[in-house]
């Protein structure tokens, strides 16, 4: 192979290793019936589908943001301030909330990646249990990034108050793996 084309091939890595960007496929495994209501977990009549936000955090945004990446800011507080478009959330980018929710594009600010979630016992038997999302998280290589996702399980009528997962966004891996439970989401790997 000349040297113009190992450069050709090379060059697109290098880019983005300078830019820091990383590109993810987040899975999500779910299980047989998930959100059920945290007061009461084990009760399968009460599993609704589960809405999913994806946030990818910079550097910048954790310095902003303490209470995202040290998980005290959790899904009630986080959901609360989506809903309302509270100004403790504004300063991050529309473009880094990737949503699995109801609704249309552009009603809310995010980025729409698909529909809320289902129990496994749920979806017809052609799908797949396992649902992919692309996200592109902009300062992947940085110090401090982080890839913090949410989940809008219940508790009653009220979001529950379970802790976001936080990543560290994976160098190499470019597939992360989650489960999906009753009342939480789990971390299943990296590939």
């Amino acid at each position: 192979m000349d040297a113009r084309r190992r450069l050709g091939l090379l060059l697109p890595c290098l880019l983005v290793m300078a830019v820091g960007c990383g590109r993810y496929t987040i899975v999500f495994e779910v299980q047989e019936v998930i959100n059920t209501d945290a007061n009461n977990p084990n009760d399968d009549t009460t599993s609704k589908m589960l809405e999913v936000d994806i946030v990818c955090i910079t550097p910048k945004d954790a310095e902003e943001h303490p209470g995202i990446v040290n998980e005290t800011m959790r899904a009630d507080a986080w959901f609360h301030a989506r809903d309302t478009s509270d100004a403790k959330i504004g300063t991050i980018s529309s473009k880094r909330i990737y949503a699995l929710r109801r609704g249309n594009l552009g009603d809310k600010r995010d980025t729409k990646v698909g529909e809320p979630l289902l129990s496994g016992r749920d979806l017809p038997r052609e799908h797949s249990r396992k649902i992919a999302v692309q996200i592109v998280h902009p300062k992947a290589s940085a110090a401090n990034a982080r890839i913090v996702i949410y989940g809008r399980f219940h508790a009653g009528n009220a979001v529950s108050k379970v802790p976001p997962l936080v990543i560290d966004p994976p160098a190499w891996g470019k597939i992360i793996h989650i489960k999906v439970g009753r009342t939480n989401l789990i971390p299943a790997s990296t590939e």
